[in-house]
């Protein structure tokens, strides 16, 4: 898939009109995670051209320092190690607190690039980490999860960019709100980005994308609300709360990409690629 920026142009007066495309920095604004810096996150990895083979937790078990400068620290000393044990590596990082503790933890979703299982990159990373972060690896049995990842990209990215919630700060508030990015990559160099495409648009070529992508939503929503209705008695409970569940995340996007200005970052990579095609048809007819 090819990343895609449809950008509007600027009036006949020269004021420039907004873009679609987030920012191309994370938000620096002070306290929570910014929504212009999550949609981009969301951008980032439907943007990725190859699915990441591993997902790896890092959390501290023992006392944790309040200072996030010293969280960023940590996980830039494991970079340089894990850049070192294996130089094509690449990571799309995320730091987000723990719900009962508000103590940080790190999610990154990538690839080691080279044939290392899971199992060996755990029996490096776990005492790797530990000694990052000034623990012993024996009493910390739990503080690096190492998994081959068979989420699909979707739910990689909602799984990846979950909202913050500021009641899960708890002791831990103030270096919250002291932290900027909350995100990143490493190894950009080695990761499967798409190349960013731009198509300079008018107002009747935006209206059109985000009616193409609102209208396939609207099907899709269509074909699960035919589906719990045609549900029989042995349907299960799982599998209609699933539906359910789906129903509702697709209505919520819906008004997102509805109301927001920034619209175009949070859609998944199906919905991009069905733009590009839109976008290059437009172009062939010249009406771009």
């Amino acid at each position: 898939m090819t990343g895609v920026t449809p950008r509007q142009r600027r009036t006949k007066t020269g004021n420039p009109t907004t873009s679609t495309q987030p920012p191309t920095a994370p938000s620096k604004q002070m306290g929570g995670f910014k929504k212009r810096s999550r949609n981009k996150l969301i951008k980032a990895i439907n943007d990725l051209t190859a699915q990441p083979e591993l997902l790896v937790t890092l959390t501290y078990t023992d006392s944790v320092s309040e200072q996030p400068e010293t969280w960023k620290r940590h996980l830039d000393n494991l970079r340089r190690e894990m850049s070192r044990k294996h130089p094509q590596c690449w990571w799309v990082w995320r730091i987000e607190p723990q719900e009962q503790t508000g103590k940080p933890h790190f999610h990154l979703v990538g690839s080691l690039g080279d044939q290392t299982t899971c199992e060996d990159f755990w029996n490096w990373l776990h005492p790797t980490w530990c000694r990052v972060v000034g623990v012993d690896p024996k009493n910390a049995q739990f503080a690096t999860t190492v998994k081959a990842i068979s989420k699909d990209m979707e739910k990689l990215s909602r799984y990846m960019s979950k909202e913050e919630s500021s009641g899960s700060y708890h002791g831990f508030r103030e270096a919250w709100m002291k932290l900027t990015n909350r995100w990143g990559i490493l190894g950009r160099n080695h990761a499967p980005l798409a190349p960013v495409i731009d198509y300079e648009v008018g107002p009747e070529t935006l209206a059109g994308a985000k009616e193409l992508v609102l209208g396939s939503i609207d099907s899709q929503m269509n074909a699960l609300r035919d589906k719990l209705a045609s549900s029989s008695p042995t349907t299960s409970f799982k599998d209609i709360n699933k539906m359910k569940k789906s129903l509702s995340d697709k209505q919520e996007l819906k008004n997102k990409i509805t109301h927001l200005q920034d619209w175009f970052g949070i859609l998944d990579a199906d919905h991009v690629e069905a733009i590009k095609e839109y976008l290059e048809d437009r172009k062939a007819a010249g009406l771009l």
